[in-house]
């Protein structure tokens, strides 16, 4: 009976023991809280069209593809530094030859090391006419790239060459000035060729079918959702500096929308329209980024023959006040402009000014609003081209600016005897489609700069170019594009780019109407983030306050 007893005590002692120390368990794992994770919610304009970086087409898509995926440089801010390339390459061969060594710690997402082969096998890819690359035309001065885009040469014949596992050299048929800004597109990044033989045709269609070697990779991207997630690649090379663990986007398309989600904390960084611009400067969240984005009016030249006469584009162009659009319509900062090239994009040699500065004055008489002119010009059109009344369609995106935007060109440009505007706005994508397959008279596009120099925005106005939406083509402006990216003289160079910029602004073959300043409200809790001169963020060294 006593062992009984002492049995009934030491069970006792047990569980009594056995429960304090469950409940300093329980006690310590609720003191142990989390790590909180570093989130960065982000408003976007459109749905991602692919990830795929032959193919992608769009401003939402090269955004992502350059938070995911990396090349040989990348800007930050608006310096150059390497990336997948363990320095900044100076060519040989008087400027004709370049050798490329890669970063041998730098990976995939999938583990496989990125090598010379990916390097060759994208670039061999993109020029592909089979793949139908929307940048394709970007490698054009690397031997034999136009032979192979024209398909007279097979992509093998391009002129990079594997050297070793992670060495290859790229040979120039002519000095390319803008080449190391060049490498910074994403064109040009590397692709893992098994991956993409894997896929085929669907290779970029959704985050799992794509591997990334960038600071992020793809998640939650069904291909036709209105939000991804950009989430931290513990594979990439310089991991140690990206201290977001990921990055959030949702498609908000209403402004209204979009500043609720603000005000209420499910973003932090939306854009805001014009109204909503000019209500918010106040706000200590404002912020507003000039971009090196020009918004043109597209003239369809090849369906619409009243189109191809010179007076009837003056016309249209003089018929539409800019200023009053700029500061009472739109009132987010961004301004009228008179030519194609952005201004702060690039300085002449010349005189070390802005490029564009003195001829977007000197050319302002062929666009500044004069609506007498405009309506004698539109007079002497329909009269050289047999037209009396007509009605156009104008082609747009669905969102709530370029909606208001164009119900702005309908009421200016129907002050024109005559003339009727059909206002047509669909999504991104089918605007696209659309503009590609010539379904417009009139098109509101816009147009930036893949890297900062003048010919990465004229070279889209030159007759062969797939962006060339409107088909102009005038020889004189080939011929001087064509010499100027041959030209190795920079004072030469810029002089020839200069007097073919003059040529799209004297003919109108395309009308400037302002260039773009986004207006945000952004949270000041992100710091490091910077701006390149692709407008694109770089979030590598961004760091959230307190986390």
């Amino acid at each position: 009976m006593k062992k009984f007893k002492h049995l009934i005590a030491f069970i006792s002692l047990f569980l009594a023991v056995f429960v304090l120390a469950g409940c300093q368990k329980t006690d310590s794992s609720k003191n142990t809280s989390k790590k909180e994770e570093r989130v960065w919610r982000v408003a976007a304009g459109d749905m991602l069209q692919s990830m795929d970086s032959s193919k992608f087409f769009d401003q939402n898509s090269m955004q992502a593809v350059n938070s995911v995926m990396e090349g040989l440089y990348s800007y930050h801010g608006s310096t150059i530094k390497p990336a997948l390339a363990t320095q900044i390459i100076k060519p040989s061969e008087n400027g004709l030859k370049y050798v490329f060594t890669l970063r041998k710690n730098a990976k995939w997402s999938n583990g496989d090391p990125v090598t010379a082969d990916n390097f060759v096998f994208a670039w061999q890819r993109t020029v592909d006419p089979a793949t139908k690359a929307q940048y394709s035309y970007l490698y054009s001065g690397i031997k034999n790239a136009d032979a192979i885009m024209k398909g007279k040469q097979d992509p093998s014949s391009l002129g990079i060459k594997k050297l070793d596992k992670y060495t290859f050299s790229v040979e120039l048929e002519r000095k390319i000035p803008y080449f190391t800004s060049l490498m910074t597109n994403t064109p040009f990044f590397p692709q893992n060729e098994k991956v993409v033989k894997k896929y085929g045709s669907l290779y970029g269609t959704k985050a799992s079918r794509a591997v990334y070697n960038g600071p992020f990779v793809l998640t939650k991207w069904s291909g036709f959702n209105n939000s991804w997630n950009l989430v931290k690649n513990n594979n990439y090379w310089n991991s140690s500096h990206v201290y977001l663990d990921r990055i959030e986007y949702q498609v908000v398309k209403d402004p209204n929308t979009a500043i609720n989600l603000f005000e209420n904390k499910q973003l932090d960084d939306v854009v805001l329209n014009g109204p909503l611009a000019k209500q918010k400067k106040s706000d200590p969240n404002f912020k507003s980024r000039k971009l090196t984005r020009t918004m043109y009016l597209t003239f369809n030249q090849a369906k619409n023959k009243a189109l191809k006469n010179v007076k009837i584009r003056r016309a249209l162009s003089l018929a539409v006040d800019r200023k009053n659009l700029t500061q009472n319509i739109l009132g987010d900062g961004s301004f009228p402009i008179h030519v194609l090239v952005p201004l702060g994009l690039a300085d002449n040699p010349n005189t070390n000014e802005d490029f564009s500065k003195n001829l977007n004055q000197t050319t302002a008489k062929y666009s500044s609003y004069d609506l007498n002119q405009a309506k004698r010009l539109w007079q002497e059109g329909k009269k050289e081209t047999g037209i009396d009344s007509v009605s156009w369609t104008m082609l747009g995106e669905d969102n709530d600016t370029n909606k208001k935007l164009m119900e702005y060109f309908q009421g200016q440009l129907e002050r024109l005897p005559g003339l009727k505007i059909n206002i047509q706005a669909v999504p991104h994508k089918t605007r696209l489609q659309q503009g590609q397959n010539g379904q417009f008279d009139l098109m509101t596009s816009q147009v930036a700069a893949d890297f900062p120099d003048p010919v990465a925005i004229l070279n889209v106005e030159t007759t062969e170019n797939v962006y060339n939406f409107g088909h102009t083509s005038n020889a004189d402006y080939d011929r001087l594009i064509a010499q100027s990216n041959r030209e190795s003289d920079p004072n030469k160079r810029f002089d020839e780019m200069n007097q073919a910029q003059e040529i799209l602004s004297r003919d109108q073959e395309a009308a400037p109407i302002y260039q773009l300043v986004e207006a945000h409200l952004t949270r000041s809790s992100l710091k490091g983030v910077t701006f390149t001169p692709n407008n694109l963020f770089n979030y590598v060294g961004a760091k959230l306050d307190g986390k």
